[in-house]
């Protein structure tokens, strides 16, 4: 999972992170505008190992298409799928 964040362009935060759930956002050095800065959270679903959610958040207008939020969230779907 960590190869996967840091392709995307994103750091685990070890702080915030821990055995059942990975908090990950944009490296620091990003040079993003704020509102288009992404955070991910990944749990186990229920204490399940087969089982996660994936939460993308970002503060980008979500009526606006093609939001950075919404290109991170599909290229974390079209991993997991492939890795499931």
């Amino acid at each position: 999972m960590n190869f996967l964040v840091d392709c995307l362009g994103l750091q685990i935060d070890q702080e915030y992170s821990s055995g059942v759930m990975i908090f990950a956002r944009d490296k620091e050095r990003a040079r993003l505008p704020l509102p288009a800065r992404v955070t991910v959270i990944i749990s186990a679903n229920n204490g399940s190992d087969n089982e996660f959610q994936v939460e993308v958040r970002s503060s980008e207008p979500m009526l606006r298409s093609e939001t950075r939020c919404e290109l991170i969230a599909a290229e974390l779907q079209k991993a997991l799928s492939r890795a499931g």
